[in-house]
């Protein structure tokens, strides 16, 4: 079984990672509820950064660029109701997923894998 998690969605911006099926999917951030642009890129440059440096076992200051980079363009791309979708439940939807993916293709990070 597979779930969006919000916090993979802000690192790699593509949010899927496995669960096994006897353990529940996480409860949304409820913080992120009232959150600004300004907050959700943070978030999601800070989720990527720990990400990228998994993927890619490099520095932050390697991977910084390219997360600033990466937050930056997704926030953009997302539309009212995509980035109010991702606030509420903390997962990004079929169409704001595309372009984190587009994101993160612009922005040369590694995409994480989403089997």
């Amino acid at each position: 079984m597979k779930i969006v998690t919000f916090a993979i969605a802000l690192c790699c911006l593509v949010p899927l990672t496995a669960c096994q099926q006897a353990q529940p999917p996480q409860p949304p951030d409820l913080s992120l509820r009232d959150a600004s642009d300004s907050q959700l890129h943070s978030r999601m440059q800070t989720t990527c950064i720990a990400t990228q440096e998994k993927l890619a076992s490099v520095s932050y200051d390697k991977i910084w660029p390219g997360c600033e980079c990466y937050a930056t363009r997704t926030i953009k791309a997302l539309d009212a109701g995509e980035k109010a979708e991702l606030r509420s439940t903390n997962v990004f939807n079929e169409t704001a997923r595309v372009k984190a993916l587009a994101s993160i293709d612009a922005c040369k990070l590694r995409r994480p894998d989403i089997n």
